[in-house]
């Protein structure tokens, strides 16, 4: 009888523990989908930069990706299976950098070019019969500056996200900052080429389509 009742009695510590431990990891999801539900569906980023040059050498740099390789680290890849190719026309709706692995695909390409700059989206494509989603858009623009620059540029680039795990990375602004970072860097190197002088332009035929410089 002592042994029977010893073993009940310390049996219910342990189910006590485990409604505790059970009651914890309900909430723990629960907490976790309830936050995720009411989380950001999506991100924005801009960045603006003046730049001390016309509007007319600025704006070629926008709708031109075989330039881009001189200002930003879009077009290029790490990875010795992925194949970057640049399609259509520069200047033109259609023109874009098509990233190639195996059967996938992703691309940037502008779908609009305006007096004071451009309009592109993201698109990907899972396999060589897989439909093309749309998982991103972004601008670049031009206007007139004050004294201090002759043009403001701003660099905007947003997103949809779907998963919850996405959700979690927005909200704590892990893509967002990554876009800023890679925004800034590349007006910045667009800045220190467009404003110096000419004869320190290594590429600047590339870097200015059309024979501007």
């Amino acid at each position: 009888m002592a042994c029977g009742a010893t073993a009940r009695y310390l049996a219910l510590p342990m189910k006590s523990e485990l409604r505790i431990g059970l009651f914890a990891l309900l909430a723990t999801i629960l907490l976790y989908f309830g936050l995720s539900s009411i989380l950001p569906s999506g991100w924005r980023e801009e960045t603006q930069v003046g730049i001390d040059a016309e509007m007319a050498r600025i704006l070629p740099c926008f709708s031109d990706f075989r330039s881009w390789q001189e200002w930003t680290t879009l077009t290029g890849t790490e990875r010795t299976d992925t194949k970057v190719e640049i399609e259509g026309e520069p200047g033109k709706p259609g023109h874009a950098i098509v990233w190639k692995t195996n059967q996938n695909e992703a691309a940037l390409r502008i779908v609009a070019v305006l007096d004071d700059g451009v309009d592109y989206e993201f698109t990907s494509r899972l396999g060589k019969e897989g439909a093309t989603d749309s998982i991103g858009r972004g601008s670049l623009r031009a206007k007139a500056g004050d004294t201090a620059a002759k043009t403001i540029v701003t660099w905007a680039d947003e997103s949809s996200v779907s998963t919850l795990f996405e959700r979690w990375f927005v909200w704590f602004g892990v893509l967002q900052e990554k876009a800023k970072e890679f925004q800034l860097a590349s007006l910045n190197k667009l800045k220190q080429r467009l404003e110096a002088p000419a004869a320190q332009q290594p590429g600047a035929a590339t870097l200015l389509p059309g024979g501007n410089k």
